[in-house]
């Protein structure tokens, strides 16, 4: 066995002795823990706060039991206590933790470790570590250690999901390059697939797409104005890849998670169309008077005061927040990550949802397709 060994499994020992009291013994036993992942046994990590306050809606404070920004909440129970019981609590502890959500959450009654990863999964935890099964499994928290590394699960379910997620995602692109995907539309939404400025465009179905560009095969307005709204530029930002800086629009982790409005009403469906073909228009007219690119159009919104196409850009967002039934001052990233809660245990139970484009019901779907697009 070798040291780092034996210091797991002293731990181990150490943590068979306590009672397992929440309130007497949890910083005892994060202590010890931290010590087998080589910390100082008696200082936290640079950063690393016991009974950190969360602040919640309302002028509201709680406290979670550790958080060391960038690395982990960890949420301590009694011996014994079910830990599912407490899924929802630790959750919003981490909902709330804006601006430093860390990767990883960890809730753990001194008997086993549940190990989550907010940003890949929701309701099921990555990995269950049986604490008395450290020594061998110590690698699904390497993210203890003080220089950080990424954990090992021991399922490696996440390579997984996100192996089948590329997977139907490359056969998506080859239908798409193929044509099979966009034929049958007058037009089809596109973004650059490196880019770093919220810009969608409707591109004629006569022309192909190269690699270069993500590709939505959505012919209305409605769908136009969901993507290109603020709540689907912060999602794009907060679930992508980067690649010399810009952003990387990836469709396994950006739209496959990006849920749509659930139940807009036929009036708000309208209201997101308008906006949408109002904020195009505004652009075809202001870079045909001034000879401008979309690229250099959207560089002027850099430049602070009044802009015209700011103000289109946010009437398109409250439309849009209107059709997800948000409140104006409501956080979009802590709405959009419950609601994926929502509908996850939603689908669980068999029930549907509204997958993404133009709902089903709308009476007239051809009266949402105008006819501005990029023509060969």
């Amino acid at each position: 066995m070798t040291s780092q060994e034996r210091g797991f499994q002293e731990f181990a020992d150490f943590a068979a002795k306590l009672k397992g009291d929440e309130k007497s013994e949890a910083q005892t036993f994060l202590f010890h823990l931290l010590e087998a992942f080589n910390h100082d046994a008696n200082t936290l990590p640079e950063g690393c706060t016991f009974e950190y306050r969360v602040r919640f809606p309302g002028d509201r404070t709680k406290f979670a039991d550790l958080v060391w920004p960038g690395r982990v909440l960890i949420e301590m129970k009694s011996r014994g206590e079910k830990l599912s019981r407490h899924y929802q609590q630790t959750f919003d502890y981490w909902l709330n933790l804006v601006p430093h959500r860390p990767p990883y959450v960890v809730l753990c009654n001194f008997e086993e470790f549940w190990i989550y990863d907010f940003n890949t999964q929701l309701q099921e935890p990555l990995e269950r570590v049986p604490v008395k099964e450290i020594v061998s499994r110590h690698s699904a928290l390497n993210f203890l250690y003080p220089r950080k590394s990424l954990p090992i699960f021991g399922n490696n379910w996440v390579e997984v999901s996100r192996e089948a997620a590329r997977s139907v995602a490359d056969a998506f692109n080859s239908m798409v390059h193929r044509g099979e995907a966009i034929t049958p539309l007058p037009r089809y939404i596109v973004c650059a697939r490196v880019t770093k400025r919220p810009i969608f465009e409707f591109i004629s179905s006569d022309i192909r797409p190269d690699s270069s560009l993500t590709v939505f095969s959505f012919a209305d307005d409605y769908s136009f104005g969901i993507l290109q709204s603020g709540l689907h530029w912060l999602w794009f930002k907060e679930r992508c890849s980067t690649l010399k800086g810009d952003f990387r629009y990836t469709s396994d982790t950006v739209f496959d998670t990006f849920l749509w409005p659930q139940a807009p009403t036929l009036k708000q469906i309208r209201a997101v169309a308008d906006a949408a073909s109002a904020l195009r228009a505004l652009r075809r007219n202001t870079m045909a008077k001034n000879g401008w690119s979309l690229r250099e159009l959207y560089k002027t919104l850099e430049t602070p005061g009044t802009n015209k196409l700011r103000d289109a850009q946010s009437a398109l967002d409250t439309a849009v927040r209107a059709a997800y039934g948000m409140n104006p001052d409501e956080d979009i990233l802590a709405f959009l990550l419950k609601l994926n809660l929502e509908l996850a245990e939603k689908e669980s139970a068999g029930k549907p949802i509204t997958p993404p484009g133009l709902p089903t019901f709308y009476p007239d779907p051809k009266e949402l397709v105008t006819e501005d697009c990029i023509k060969p």
